[in-house]
């Protein structure tokens, strides 16, 4: 645990994984910084909500998409008529060389969307391809946006005014999805009140309602569109992101870590039958490889900031109250006294000595952060990721066209540096692993 002062505010950086329990397990430590919100003209959303509007949204938000199957079994068949699509356009390519980021957003994006509106676009529709470009733009500048949170809140307005500043884009591209989110809502709003309760949308605006004689609200029309925002940024480009990682390292291990997915896909699953979420059970080695790629290398080092709303003291160290709180994520997942070698790509850190999965998984794995302000979307993710990964294993061979610029194990390579390089998704021959 470290203490530093940045621009006139004071930050605890949490670094291992006592700490970030402790910490994280606290009633005090629940709020998000106002520095959180990328401008001036945010909207607010579970990422960050505060106080009793937080607790009402998420409760509501969990129950709605529980209630239309998100993290549930129940919506397998959507995904994989999503990743039938996917399929069908690597196969298309005949083994040619593809960048398959853009691939993997429009297939993340149509099984989130599928219950915020009840479907997907169709394909290579302008009204996808425009969402996924204004997910990308956000994403990008959330990236670029780096030190600029910790400046003072008169100075960050101040940058918001000012064109081509970091601030000042990431602002533009945040309210560009909120104006495409709220034109979504209202192009599908009358398809949506004949069926309130067959998409969040619909189950939210009906919440709207009901709560519009209270003297404060909370469940608002901006904040259907904050709630929107937060989860389709976050299932999206994490998730994206993440598949086609994994990808790129079973490319990079055609002979090793792939042939072994590969083979126990084959001797579980088959090639004929289409994957279900019950089988990470019967194939721990391929379970294993989507959690060592979450420890291994994530796009945001650190977790989402808090802040603390009272004094409080973790680890014998005493927090004042208004102390942003950051959790540094690479290092706990980087923490030799938990992680041999951490730098190196090692799915048996996720196995027994059996070769059965470990569960409970180690609990220094925390790529989903820990705590009642975790990600909500864990399950839904490792579904999706897993899914998928299982379901092209059955059919494809996955190759470098060149080998990459870096060593995969060096510790100080970024996601970035996996951007855009080409894949080839070979058929796989009958018998052939």
């Amino acid at each position: 645990m470290g203490r530093l002062k940045l621009n006139f505010k004071r930050i605890v950086v949490l670094n291992d994984i006592r700490s970030v329990k402790d910490f994280y397990k606290k009633d005090e430590v629940l709020k998000r910084p106002e520095c959180f919100d990328p401008g001036r003209n945010t909207l607010p959303g579970l990422a960050t909500f505060n106080g009793e509007v937080w607790a009402a949204n998420k409760r509501f938000c969990m129950t709605m998409l529980h209630d239309l199957g998100f993290a549930k079994t129940s919506m397998e068949e959507h995904m994989m008529t999503e990743f039938r699509r996917t399929a069908a356009e690597l196969e298309e390519a005949r083994g040619a060389p593809l960048s398959v980021g853009s691939l993997l957003m429009r297939t993340a994006l149509n099984n989130i969307l599928k219950f915020f509106i009840g479907s997907g676009f169709p394909d290579e529709s302008d009204a996808q391809t425009q969402l996924l470009h204004v997910v990308n733009r956000v994403q990008i500048a959330m990236l670029n946006d780096g030190i600029v949170q910790f400046v003072p809140g008169v100075i960050r307005a101040l940058l918001q005014l000012l064109p081509f500043t970091r601030k000042s884009r990431l602002e533009a591209a945040t309210k560009e999805l909120y104006d495409f989110l709220g034109q979504l809502i209202q192009n599908y709003k009358g398809r949506l009140e004949e069926n309130k309760d067959q998409s969040f949308v619909g189950g939210y605006l009906k919440k709207i309602e009901e709560a519009r004689k209270d003297p404060s609200p909370k469940f608002q029309y901006r904040y259907l569109i904050g709630n929107m925002a937060s989860f389709i940024a976050a299932g999206t480009t994490s998730v994206s992101t993440s598949m086609e990682c994994l990808f790129v390292l079973l490319a990079m291990h055609e002979d090793g870590i792939q042939a072994i997915v590969r083979r126990e896909i084959d001797e579980a699953v088959g090639r004929q039958r289409l994957p279900t979420w019950d089988d990470r059970k019967r194939t721990p080695f391929t379970m294993a490889c989507v959690w060592e790629l979450e420890r291994w290398k994530r796009r945001f080092p650190t977790g989402a900031a808090r802040e603390t709303s009272d004094d409080v003291v973790v680890d014998n160290l005493f927090i004042p109250k208004g102390t942003m709180v950051l959790l540094n994520m690479f290092a706990v997942h980087n923490d030799p006294k938990y992680w041999k070698e951490p730098e190196r790509f090692d799915p048996n850190r996720f196995l027994n000595d059996d070769g059965s999965f470990r569960s409970p998984k180690p609990d220094s794995a925390i790529p989903f952060s820990f705590g009642k302000r975790s990600c909500p979307g864990e399950t839904f993710a490792l579904m999706e990721i897993y899914l998928l990964l299982t379901f092209l294993m059955q059919k494809f061979r996955v190759t470098l066209d060149n080998p990459p610029q870096s060593d995969r194990d060096d510790k100080d390579l970024k996601f970035y540096k996996f951007d855009n390089l080409k894949l080839r998704f070979q058929p796989r021959l009958s018998g052939q692993f």
